[in-house]
């Protein structure tokens, strides 16, 4: 039986009501903020792209941040692993 299913029978078992969250971290989102601050430019795909991969590349690394401090152990399972990325075209 993989992780997975032990915690989502877990889940099923005892609700989410059982379960405690928090938020340990915000992570700004680059796309919101530069087009805030440049309100008359236009993204273009690949810039917008980049900006995505910088989301992606904070939240990354704020994840492999607390994983390291809360269970370093989850750095040697193969079950855990960083999200995907998607091939990418800059010009």
């Amino acid at each position: 039986m993989s992780k997975h299913t032990r915690f989502y029978n877990n889940v099923v078992k005892n609700t989410w009501n059982a379960f405690t969250l928090y938020i340990l971290e915000l992570i700004p989102n680059h796309i919101e903020l530069f087009v805030k601050l440049n309100l008359y430019y236009v993204l273009n795909f690949n810039e917008y792209k980049l900006l995505s991969l910088l989301n992606l590349y904070e939240i990354t690394i704020a994840e492999q941040i607390y994983m390291d401090l809360i269970q370093p152990t989850l750095n040697n399972n193969f079950i855990c692993k960083p999200p995907a990325l998607h091939p990418i075209i800059f010009i």
